[in-house]
């Protein structure tokens, strides 16, 4: 083992032997593609984009906006192709810290400490009534308190936030029917802007799920526990939340 003082030179000699550029990313850019061309404004063709930019060639449209679509943060389509979106509601009231006690299958418990607030926000299904390309119509199938994210996989609608993700059966989902929530997945610690969010499935059916900045102690539906302490991270299971695992952190 080195005398600590010579290691010190050491790390010190290393660290001024070559300067370190923090402005360069980890990894050297891949080159442009052939086909990009120069980003345009996309207001010159419509007003409403003004400001957005696109690769010249590239055309954007506007598909859906206000009134029938606000503060949207979320959105995926199902299986046959339906458009569904997450649209944030502004409380009356701002939103509130409480305690969340999570009970696990073994009978054991631990609190998370949960954003509420007042205002329900909503999932929409968007429908385009004489087929032109843009909705113009709007019906919610769910209210839900700070849903981040939603999935549709066969005949279920995966919906995270919360600390959980909880599934609905997509037959049951419509206006005015109010279908129950089973939660696959539960026990994860990040706190509003770091709460469970990210959903996905791979092409083996494995469902990926991932977490922001928090002590999380997720269990499956089928009981299996893994645990993730003072950051972020990806978990795997089963499309039903079973198997779960640490996949990345």
């Amino acid at each position: 083992m080195l005398p600590r003082s010579l290691f010190v030179l050491l790390l010190c000699g290393s660290l001024h032997a070559e300067k370190l550029d923090i402005t360069q990313s980890q990894f050297k850019a891949k080159p442009k593609p052939e086909w990009l061309k120069p980003l345009v404004d996309q207001g010159k063709k419509n007003e409403k984009l003004k400001g957005y930019q696109a690769p010249e060639g590239v055309k954007l449209d506007i598909i859906a906006e206000a009134p029938l679509v606000v503060n949207p943060v979320g959105m995926a389509f199902s299986n046959d192709g339906t458009l569904y979106v997450i649209e944030w509601r502004a409380p009356k009231k701002a939103a509130s810290e409480e305690i969340e006690t999570v009970k696990y299958k073994d009978g054991s418990t631990r609190k998370f400490p949960r954003l509420k607030k007042e205002t329900k926000d909503v999932i929409k299904k968007l429908i385009d009534t004489n087929n032109d390309g843009v909705y113009d119509k709007a019906e919610i199938i769910l209210e839900e308190n700070l849903p981040s994210s939603i999935l549709f996989h066969n005949e279920w609608m995966l919906v995270a936030g919360q600390g959980n993700v909880r599934r609905y059966k997509v037959a049951d989902l419509g206006v005015g029917k109010t279908p129950k929530a089973e939660i696959i997945a539960k026990g994860f610690g990040g706190f509003f802007h770091s709460q469970v969010s990210g959903l996905t499935i791979s092409n083996d059916g494995s469902l990926f799920i991932t977490v922001g900045e928090g002590d999380h102690y997720v269990e499956g539906s089928d009981g299996s526990r893994v645990n993730v302490r003072r950051t972020g991270a990806v978990f795997r299971c089963r499309a039903d939340g079973s198997k779960m695992q640490v996949y990345d952190i």
